[in-house]
């Protein structure tokens, strides 16, 4: 059963006792979710509302390291003392590879045949993990991207390296006073790449032509342990050991916090296919609203909606907030806010609305601190809740 905290913002849809702390989690091209812990890897086949352990792992073992799932069934899988693949989604498992160092920081596939996976030494595979060939031994590499042009990102413990040749050689394009990068992710044709760290590395770096050079996000210097970074359209959330979660808006690089009632850590990040963020820290959570709006709008045509009025987000506020509804039917419709006292404040929406899930804006500037209530009225149906402007 999940647990709705922090102003409707998250629900805990997984305790932190059963996968020990989050180290990578992931969805396939199905929607299946696996995480990955200290306890071994886990699953779920229903959006959620069970899982399954696949690999448990003993607890000296400290879990699963990185994992990658692939189209046929196939999952690597790799921990302190074992590499190990299954070729039927988990069911069965042997080991893979023995001249390979175990504990791998990351595996990648670039869509093909290819395969990236490192520890101190970055090997390749063009079999689908049957074979693998060193590429290099020198680098240390934490963290790994394939951009959309096909060139190779390593982030290493003393900077960052480019490959524009399949990783046959590299050029060190960003240094950072040698702090290890932990985590490099990007927008849609990677117009901004983003890369955070530990050690000596401060703040966020970001690079806007493929990874060739870098520059940092204003005011980011602060962050402190970054471990994970997850790009959703507008946004970048970058998740940290020191400061939690942290929202960063590309088009302004300005920032705000975005973990309210998590605890103060965030191990990893995930996005579901209908734009739902997920996060691992003391469990794991899921955002209320999805904070992917593409998603929202890209939902087949055939689906049959709900109808519904949504918790406002953010709540409380100060500015704007957004309201989300759903109808049915194709409706003509009235969104009115009244105070505690039963006064209209404003009509926000009086008009024709099509099936089909909506947002509106509605913006506190003229009004004082207090209790509101935002009513959606049709023909036939009422739906009300409260929100709270806090200036």
């Amino acid at each position: 059963m999940s647990i709705t905290i922090s102003a409707q913002i998250w629900e805990k849809i997984l305790d932190a006792e059963v996968f020990g702390y989050a180290i990578q989690m992931e969805f396939d091209t199905d929607g299946n979710f696996f995480v990955a812990g200290s306890n071994g890897l886990f699953a779920s086949f229903d959006s959620c509302q069970t899982f399954q352990s696949l690999y448990p792992t003993p607890t000296d073992y400290r879990g699963i390291s990185s994992f990658l799932i692939l189209e046929d069934s196939t999952i690597f899988i790799s921990g302190s003392f074992f590499n190990q693949v299954s070729r039927d989604y988990g069911k069965s498992w042997q080991s893979f590879n023995d001249s390979i160092l175990t504990h791998l920081n990351f595996f990648e596939c670039d869509g093909t045949n290819n395969i990236y996976t490192a520890r101190y030494e970055l090997f390749k595979s063009t079999d689908d993990g049957e074979s693998w060939v060193l590429l290099d031994d020198e680098m240390s590499i934490w963290s790994f991207y394939i951009t959309s042009n096909g060139n190779l990102l390593a982030g290493t413990t003393c900077g960052i390296y480019l490959s524009i040749d399949e990783g046959l050689s590299w050029e060190r394009t960003g240094s950072f006073n040698c702090g290890d990068v932990m985590a490099i992710d990007g927008t849609d044709n990677d117009e901004f790449i983003f890369i955070c760290g530990e050690d000596r590395f401060h703040g966020i770096q970001y690079s806007t032509d493929q990874g060739m050079s870098w520059k940092e996000v204003p005011d980011s210097d602060t962050l402190r342990r970054c471990n994970s970074i997850l790009t959703v359209n507008n946004s970048v959330f970058v998740g940290s050991y020191k400061t939690g979660l942290i929202e960063y808006d590309i088009r302004t690089l300005s920032s705000r916090k975005f973990d309210l009632g998590l605890a103060p850590y965030v191990t990893a990040l995930a996005l579901d296919s209908l734009g739902y963020l997920y996060v691992g820290s003391d469990g794991i959570y899921r955002t209320i609203e999805p904070v992917d709006s593409n998603k929202i709008k890209n939902i087949p045509e055939e689906i049959n909606y709900d109808f519904y009025l949504k918790q406002n987000f953010p709540n409380p506020f100060n500015g704007e907030t957004k309201i989300e509804f759903s109808l049915d039917a194709d409706e003509n419709l009235k969104i009115y806010v009244y105070d505690v006292l039963g006064r209209l404040v404003e009509r926000v929406v009086e008009k024709e609305y099509l099936k089909g899930i909506h947002e509106i804006s509605f913006n506190s500037k003229n009004y004082a601190s207090g209790v509101y209530y935002y009513v959606l009225q049709t023909k036939k149906r009422t739906e009300s809740r409260k929100m709270l402007i806090l200036k």
